[in-house]
């Protein structure tokens, strides 16, 4: 095996564990997929959760609420874009938290389901802190990470991150499994009812 081939993948890894840390890593083969339509045909993918951290009772322990993640992908032929935000919750002597990151990968061409080593990420802004929670006693910043970026849907040898044929997109946070494009799903249909020649 090629050093080439390994260093996509480890690229993923890499970045991971510097996002999110040793214990919160979870492989992305085995996150539950979400059925949706690929963000190439038009619609963007939506990905919504309360942060890890939050009071029960957020609305009367925390100065800002409500408190939620929510990012939006959106693809073109030319780019893959990440727009939202996301939120720590932590101690003040911890200081600033460092830039967020989200990890994007999919499979080019779509034959198999299996990472490719077309993977790309989108950085945060500077986190800022926007307010603060109290639970027994104890108080946490609340951080929040804006997302508004984008990376080229190329890799280095041209070929797309993510195309048509795609079978899904890993974000991290979610994982999407993609329906056969229309053309695609179209063509074995149109096959069956040709008149034999």
């Amino acid at each position: 095996m090629s050093r080439s081939s390994l260093a996509s993948p480890l690229l993923v890894v890499a970045v991971a564990l510097g996002a999110t840390g040793c214990g919160q890593i979870l492989p992305s083969s085995l996150m539950a997929s979400k059925s949706a339509d690929n963000p190439l045909n038009g619609a963007p993918l939506k990905w919504a959760q309360k942060p890890t951290g939050v009071p029960f009772a957020g609305d009367k322990d925390c100065t800002i609420w409500p408190i939620e993640d929510e990012l939006t992908f959106s693809a073109t032929p030319e780019q893959i874009c990440v727009k939202g935000r996301r939120h720590r919750l932590q101690a003040p002597e911890a200081g600033e938290p460092g830039v967020g990151t989200i990890v994007l990968s999919s499979d080019g061409g779509g034959s198999s389901e299996q990472l490719d080593g077309r993977a790309g990420a989108v950085s945060s802004s500077r986190p800022r802190k926007i307010g603060q929670c109290s639970e027994r006693g104890q108080t946490k910043s609340v951080w929040e990470e804006p997302y508004d970026g984008c990376i080229a849907n190329k890799d280095k040898a041209g070929k797309p991150w993510l195309s048509s044929t795609s079978t899904f997109l890993d974000a991290g946070v979610e994982r999407w499994r993609f329906s056969p494009a229309p053309a695609e799903a179209a063509a074995p249909a149109a096959a069956k009812s040709a008149p034999p020649k």
